[in-house]
C-alpha cells in the first residue's frame, strides 16, 4: 500500500486536478483529496478536516493563489503550501514563496511534484517538531517562573569565571524581599551580596565557596546578613557546583531565610548551657550535702552506736549468770547495734567515699565493685588502670557517680549474673565501660521520661564533654560506655583564618 497523503486542492479546472492527483498516485502516494474553488469553500474545508498538503493553482476565476494562501496562513499556518501555475513568469513565483508559499511549481512541469511534496511534508513534520518543543520549552520556563515565585527564598546562579571573577546570571524576585534589591541590582553588582554579609561570617563563605569550587562539592553555608535599617537576618545558601562550557564553574542554588529557626535554636542552645549549668551547680551543691550528710552519718550516728554497743557490752558483762535470757537478749541487741554500725558506714561510703578521696577513682572502683558483688550475689570482675592519681577531683567524683548508677540499674533492672568492668586512659581520654548478661534494654526503655538514671550519666557527660554509648540486645546484656576528655574542653573557634586563593568578586 502507498503512503497516505491528504490533498486539497485549490483548483477550477478538473482537468488539472486529475493531472495533479496522477503524479501524486504514480509517485507512490495514496491520496484522499478535495477540490475547492472559491475562498468560503475553502475555509469550510480547513476547519473541518484535517490535510496534509495544500496544492493551489495561482490564478482562478473567483479566487487567486494568494487568497488561498493568506486564508491558509490564517486557519492552518504549519500546513505546506504548494503553488501550480501555467503561464506565469518568474516575478510571480517569487512574489508566491516571499508571501509564504513553500513551493512553486509549472503545470506543464510536474515532474518536481513528488520531490517537493517529500521535502515539504519533511520539513512541516521538523517545524510542528520544532513548534512542539518551544511550547514545552514555554510551559517548562512557565512552571519554573510559577514554582520560583512562590518559593520561600531566592533562586539563583551563581558563575565563577575563569578569570576569577564571579557573576549571576539569574536571580529570581525572591531577591527584593531578602536582601532589599532588585534580582538586577544583584546581577549588575555582584559584591553585594559580600557587602550584606557580617565581616565575621564572610571567611566561612569564602571558604566553603573555595571548597565546593575546588572539590566539586555542594556548597552549603548559613551566615548573617544586615541590611539597612534593617535588623540581622539569618540565611541558609545551599547549591550544587557543574562545569560550564567554557570552563566556568556554576551553582545553581537557593537562598533561604532562616532567621527565626535559627533564633530558636541559639535559644534553644543558650537553654540547654544554662540548664547544663544549672544541673552542675545542683550536682556540685548534692555532693556538699552528701558530704555533709556523711560526716552526720559517721560522726553523730556512727558514733551513737558505737556507745550503744560499749554500753550493751558494759551492761551484759555485770549482769548475774543465773539471768541467762538477760544476757542472750543483751547479746543479741549487740548483734544488731553491729549491723547497724555497718550499715552507717555504707550508707556513709555511698554518700562519700573516703577511698576516692585518699587513694583515688580506680580504688574506689575496685571497693565498690567488691561490695556491690559481696552484697548482691552478682560476680564482678574487674580491669582497672592505677594511672589516675592527676585526674580532677570533679572529674573522677562524676565518673564514680556514673558508675555507682550503673551498678544500681544493673541490680534494679537487669537480672545478670556477671558483670564486667573495665577503666583505662586512651589518646586523651579517660573510657569506662560496664558488661553485664542481663535481659538488655529495649529502645523505649531509654525513652521513657522516668529514666532519670540514663539520663543523669548523659547529662554528667555533657557537662564534662564527654560521650555515652549504649549497645543493648533482648535478653543478651547492654554494655555502657563513657568517655570524656581528661582536659578540660577548650571553646571552640568558628573561623579559623586562611588566605584565600581566589579572587572572590
Amino acid at each position: 500500500m502507498g503512503i497516505s497523503l491528504r490533498v486539497l486542492l485549490a483548483e477550477d479546472s478538473e482537468d488539472d486536478a486529475l493531472l495533479l492527483l496522477g503524479e501524486l498516485e504514480s509517485s507512490g502516494y495514496e491520496v484522499i483529496h478535495h477540490r475547492v474553488e472559491n475562498e468560503p469553500a475553502m475555509r469550510d474545508a480547513l476547519t473541518g478536516s484535517a490535510w496534509d498538503l495544500i496544492i493551489s493553482d495561482y490564478t482562478m476565476p473567483s479566487f487567486s493563489g494568494l487568497a488561498a494562501l493568506r486564508v491558509a496562513q490564517e486557519l492552518r499556518p504549519d500546513l505546506p503550501f504548494i503553488v501550480i501555475s501555467g503561464n506565469v513568469g518568474e516575478d510571480v513565483a517569487v512574489e508566491a514563496v516571499r508571501a509564504g508559499a513553500n513551493d512553486y511549481l509549472l503545470k506543464g512541469n510536474l515532474r518536481r511534484l513528488s520531490s517537493a511534496v517529500e521535502r515539504e511534508l519533511r520539513d512541516a513534520e521538523e517545524r510542528r517538531a520544532r513548534r512542539r518543543i518551544e511550547d514545552a520549552l514555554r510551559d517548562s520556563e512557565l512552571r519554573f517562573r510559577t514554582l520560583v515565585s512562590n518559593m520561600p527564598g531566592v533562586v539563583f546562579q551563581m558563575m565563577l569565571k575563569p578569570d576569577g571573577t564571579f557573576e549571576f546570571p539569574y536571580v529570581s524576585e525572591g531577591c527584593y524581599s531578602l536582601f532589599g534589591v532588585r534580582p538586577q541590582s544583584l546581577a549588575e553588582s555582584p559584591q553585594l551580596f559580600l557587602e550584606f554579609m557580617l565581616a565575621e561570617d564572610r571567611l566561612a563563605y569564602s571558604q566553603a565557596l573555595m571548597n565546593s569550587a575546588l572539590q566539586f562539592t555542594t556548597l552549603n553555608w548559613e551566615g548573617r546578613i544586615r541590611l539597612p535599617q534593617v535588623t540581622e537576618k539569618w540565611i541558609s545558601l545551599r547549591s550544587s557546583p557543574r562545569r560550564g562550557a567554557d570552563g566556568d564553574i556554576i551553582w545553581d542554588g537557593l537562598i533561604t531565610n532562616i532567621t527565626h529557626s535559627k533564633l530558636a535554636e541559639l535559644e534553644i542552645r543558650a537553654s540547654r548551657e544554662q540548664i547544663s549549668a544549672l544541673t552542675s551547680h545542683l550536682q556540685t551543691i548534692k555532693e556538699e550535702e552528701r558530704a555533709e550528710i556523711a560526716r552526720n552519718i559517721h560522726d553523730d550516728v556512727g558514733g551513737t552506736l558505737v556507745a550503744i554497743k560499749i554500753e550493751l557490752a558494759w551492761l551484759a558483762n555485770r549482769l548475774p549468770k543465773s539471768q541467762r535470757a538477760l544476757i542472750d537478749k543483751a547479746r543479741s541487741i549487740e548483734i544488731l547495734a553491729d549491723r547497724a554500725i555497718a550499715e552507717t558506714s555504707r550508707v556513709a561510703h555511698n554518700l562519700r567515699p573516703g577511698i576516692l578521696l585518699e587513694f583515688g577513682l580506680a580504688a574506689a572502683i575496685e571497693s565498690h565493685a567488691q561490695e556491690f558483688a559481696s552484697r548482691m550475689g552478682i560476680s564482678c570482675n574487674v580491669a582497672v588502670e592505677d594511672s589516675d592519681a592527676d585526674l580532677r577531683p570533679d572529674l573522677a567524683l562524676s565518673i564514680f557517680r556514673i558508675f555507682q548508677e550503673t551498678l544500681t540499674n544493673i541490680a534494679k533492672h537487669a537480672h545478670a549474673s556477671n558483670v564486667g568492668v573495665s577503666l583505662q586512659r586512651s589518646e586523651g581520654e579517660l573510657w569506662l565501660e560496664v558488661r553485664d548478661d542481663g535481659c538488655g534494654i529495649v529502645p523505649e526503655d531509654r525513652l521513657k521520661a522516668s529514666s532519670f538514671g540514663l539520663q543523669g550519666i548523659e547529662e554528667r557527660m555533657r557537662h564534662f564533654g564527654g560521650s555515652v554509648r549504649i549497645e543493648s540486645v533482648r535478653g543478651s546484656g547492654t554494655v555502657i560506655r563513657v568517655a570524656v576528655p581528661l582536659e578540660k574542653p577548650q571553646p571552640t573557634t568558628v573561623f579559623e583564618p586562611v588566605e584565600l586563593q581566589h579572587n572572590l568578586f
